[in-house]
């Protein structure tokens, strides 16, 4: 939906809307379940694994996004 609007050129302010609302749902799902899994998390791992857990997947995060950068720099 948001590469559609993005590419489109007659768009119209409930449009833009609704793609701004739906962007933030799927973000507030996503915060939900992580959520849930941290509290999962905290029966089987101790402080310092979910600290290195939430660590490591910023910076796994971090990663994908220069990579992609990188690779979108070399094919435009």
């Amino acid at each position: 939906m948001e590469r559609k609007i993005s590419n489109a050129k007659d768009v119209s302010e409930l449009e833009y809307e609704k793609t701004a609302e739906a962007m933030l749902e799927v973000k507030t799902k996503e915060a939900k379940i992580e959520s849930e899994y941290f509290q999962k998390f905290t029966s089987i791992l101790s402080k310092k694994q979910l600290f290195l857990l939430k660590r490591a997947e910023t910076k796994f995060s971090k990663n994908m996004l220069q990579h992609h950068k990188t690779a979108n720099s070399k094919t435009h």
